[in-house]
């Protein structure tokens, strides 16, 4: 009985082990997407790495202006792509309408 606890203990450990593993590697995918999108936000706001954040309002304003859907010339896909990127690099909560 004893040995059959044992060996019960040793998977739950084991598996506890791969769990933890997993989770980790998850974590570190979603940090390196994490890097990769702010890369992809200083490149779409043409931004230089030590921005702050009234540099990034004010490129917000000026591409969010350029393609409103509203304006000539303006696409409401990349109104909502710079949108969401902005909104999601402030992390401000926001509903984009499709």
């Amino acid at each position: 009985m004893k040995l059959l606890n044992e060996r019960e203990d040793e998977e739950r450990k084991q598996i506890y082990y791969e769990q933890q593993q997993q989770r980790k590697r998850e974590y570190e995918a979603h940090l390196q997407k994490l890097k990769q999108d702010n890369i992809n936000t200083l490149k779409l706001f043409q931004l230089q790495p030590n921005f702050n954040m009234d540099n990034l309002k004010r490129s917000y304003r000026k591409l969010a202006i350029r393609t409103h859907p509203d304006r000539p010339g303006g696409s409401k896909e990349k109104f909502q792509v710079i949108t969401k990127c902005y909104f999601t690099f402030t992390k401000i909560p926001v509903i984009i309408y499709l």
